[in-house]
């Protein structure tokens, strides 16, 4: 009985020293099956050795860290917007206060001369608000290309695939424009299918996967945006 129960503690070691993941010299998270401890691949939601699925898989981090500095960068934007408007109201009653307090006699003898007077007073305190308001949209619009531009490309296989789909969706709204924010994804799709070129040399279904998505947007683009990137041959 002690020798049999040995022999099941020396087996249950053995298993788990060929499950084990083999020493590395590369950097980064090994996946690991949390079941049996099989090493996994890229993008795979079971594990081959023991068929165990994987269930609430987290989404994928570098994609979602751009969707939330650009959804902050909008919140920034809509908050000086409505401070805007808030102010600009402020300031067109005051100026209609200050009209309708002249006296009686400015009135009376001011006539068309006074109206007309004060129509362009209004009309110039409009077109500073406006162009106060085109400042805003202006800077918000250079807050959200530089973060797009600047950030950073991730080396995962998951998250490049993720960021290039996000990427190629906003590139192009089909609507025959490219806007200063379209351009700067087309530039940031051709930064990121670069990186999947040279870290999927050895994987075929990644660059096939990735190439797909890019011909598509090539294919939806003005002539002038099309040839944004080089394919492999």
């Amino acid at each position: 009985m002690v020798l049999d129960s040995r022999l099941a503690q020396l087996e249950k070691e053995q298993k788990t020293t060929n499950t084990a993941a083999p020493k590395s010299e590369k950097f980064g998270d090994v996946r690991k099956c949390p079941s049996c401890g099989a090493i996994l691949q890229s993008f795979q939601t079971t594990c081959p050795d023991c068929g165990f699925e994987f269930r609430n898989i987290e989404s994928v981090g570098s994609a979602q860290k751009l969707f939330d500095q650009l959804q902050a960068a909008e919140l920034r934007k809509s908050d000086r917007i409505t401070k805007h408007e808030k102010d600009k109201r402020q300031k067109l009653e005051d100026l209609s206060r200050r009209h309708n307090s002249d006296g009686t006699l400015v009135k009376l003898f001011g006539g068309e001369k006074r109206q007309a007077i004060q129509d362009e007073e209004r009309e110039d305190l409009i077109r500073e608000l406006d162009q106060h308001l085109a400042v805003i949209e202006k800077d918000a619009l250079n807050e959200k290309r530089n973060i797009i531009r600047n950030f950073p490309v991730p080396n995962t296989k998951e998250d490049l695939m993720e960021l290039l789909a996000m990427a190629t969706s906003n590139a192009y709204d089909n609507d025959g424009v490219i806007g200063p924010e379209e351009e700067v994804w087309i530039q940031k799709t051709d930064q990121i299918y670069q990186k999947i070129i040279v870290c999927a040399s050895n994987d075929k279904t990644l660059l096939e996967q990735a190439t797909n998505m890019v011909v598509s947007l090539m294919k939806r683009l003005p002539n002038a945006y099309k040839k944004f990137t080089v394919l492999p041959q």
